[in-house]
């Protein structure tokens, strides 16, 4: 389906969030837990600063993972990087660093490790977020192939017309009616479902329409395995421990 110039390229578990359950989210040192349970590939969520700065991030807000607080669009690059992001998870990460996209692309390529990056916005900033994670993309991740996804169709559309180079996953929490047509009109690459919501019969469906089937998030090992026999190409888990490479 998809004209991107890309290798599919990708191994089977990728780590959520980095280092999933094992390490403060979205940091660099997840990659450490993914580096001692030989982890090649991690998923990551991106979203944009008040100055335009692509940076790692899940929540809109910030209480949860750091201490700051507020809406994460309207601060500042610098303000953002003297957040202290480790010590919510426990005393020995006090003091990690939000990464920016730009430097775990770095982080990546020293360790080897392909990423699937999540785009995510505030309400309302969706093309903005998604324009300046496309420069990015342009700019530090050539021939590093990430697959970028996101629920929004909006921001998969901005990359496909901006990055054209890289592939393109959509996210969907259950899989709609019209999802052959999503998929058709983003020229995807491949399609990420919450793993309840995937059966062998839609997982043929999708392979037929030359799309990889990615099953989020998975943190058992039988569930794992059903997965995998009715076909499932990847798996996305917080348990880089119990499910092994």
């Amino acid at each position: 389906m998809t004209t991107t110039s890309a290798p599919w390229v990708y191994p089977t578990f990728l780590a959520h969030r980095i280092g999933g359950t094992l390490a403060p989210e979205n940091t660099v040192s997840g990659i450490d837990v993914c580096v001692k349970h030989d982890y090649r590939m991690v998923e990551f969520d991106v979203r944009l600063t008040a100055n335009n700065v692509p940076f790692l991030m899940h929540d809109d807000t910030l209480e949860r993972t750091t201490n700051g607080h507020g809406m994460s669009n309207e601060w500042q690059w610098i303000d953002l990087y003297n957040l202290d992001a480790g010590s919510w998870f426990g005393e020995q990460f006090a003091g990690e660093k939000l990464p920016a996209l730009y430097q775990m692309g770095i982080v990546c390529q020293r360790h080897d490790i392909l990423a699937n990056i999540e785009m995510k916005s505030c309400p309302g900033n969706e093309r903005r977020t998604a324009t300046h994670v496309a420069r990015a993309l342009n700019m530090f991740w050539k021939d590093r192939w990430p697959l970028v996804s996101s629920f929004s169709q909006e921001m998969l559309a901005v990359v496909r017309e901006c990055a054209p180079d890289f592939p393109v996953g959509m996210l969907f929490k259950d899989i709609p009616a019209d999802w052959k047509d999503i998929v058709k009109r983003l020229d995807c690459s491949s399609v990420h479902v919450k793993h309840t919501f995937l059966n062998a019969e839609i997982v043929k469906e999708m392979h037929a329409l030359g799309l990889k089937v990615m099953a989020y998030t998975v943190n058992d090992v039988d569930a794992a395995q059903a997965l995998l026999s009715m076909g499932v190409d990847h798996i996305c888990t917080d348990r880089p421990d119990l499910l092994r490479c």
